[in-house]
């Protein structure tokens, strides 16, 4: 961390306003304040050398527009969170989490739902899955929430950058559905460019009454301690 001293020469010979045997003179002040802001930048770059929090970012809204429509198409839910390029690091921890809610339902028509990493405006193209749910036979008011935990083995374009970790899906419907995501080495994004995380949605069949809502997206990067 770099620190800035004053330059207490510029005011050299002040005094404090009730004379110079009262009050120490602005020389010795800002020496102090000088051994003390050094104190503070030594204090801040250990507790950097504990781990910090790069990156937090969530949705602010849910997605009452596109993302609620029927269709049988993959389709991105509007909201989404975006890790801007350059920001990860080797070795640094991600960990995602999402929750959708269905509105509306149609029959025995069934729900898919996957939780992405893509580059910008691409969630329903090249991709890495970190969680996905099955095809479900889903209920009104079926709450799914999908979470993944990653660590950055590399960075660089597509094809250099690397990321390894798992995710999983839960489920809550009649049954109680649970699967998990396996992400070895996959090297299909990169991170030099901006990510896009987000939500996708897949219905069996076109039905006005087939909706869903995202009603919460949530990413946290950690830099663990050297």
């Amino acid at each position: 961390m770099t620190t800035y001293a004053l330059a207490a020469q510029t005011i050299k010979g002040w005094r404090g306003t009730t004379g110079q045997g009262n009050t120490p003179d602005l020389v010795t002040t800002i020496a102090n304040v000088n051994t003390l802001a050094a104190t503070i930048a030594t204090d801040v770059t250990t507790l950097q050398n504990y781990g910090r929090i790069v990156f937090a970012k969530g949705i602010t809204a849910e997605d009452t527009s596109t993302g609620v429509t029927a269709g049988t198409n993959e389709t991105a839910f509007t909201n989404l969170v975006q890790i801007p390029a350059n920001t990860l690091a080797a070795n640094d921890i991600i960990r995602v989490r999402a929750r959708t809610f269905c509105v509306a339902t149609n029959s025995t028509d069934t729900l898919t739902l996957k939780l992405k990493f893509a580059a910008a405006a691409g969630l329903t193209s090249s991709t890495l899955v970190l969680s996905s749910t099955a095809a479900t036979d889903v209920a009104n008011s079926d709450s799914q929430t999908l979470s993944a935990e990653l660590r950055v083995v590399a960075i660089g374009a597509a094809a250099t950058a690397k990321f390894n970790g798992s995710g999983m899906s839960f489920v809550d419907s009649a049954g109680t559905a649970i699967r998990g995501t396996a992400i070895n080495d996959d090297t299909s994004v990169a991170t030099n460019a901006i990510i896009d995380c987000g939500v996708t949605y897949t219905w069996s069949v076109s039905n006005a009454n087939n909706q869903v809502r995202i009603k919460h997206l949530f990413i946290e990067v950690i830099r663990p301690s050297a």
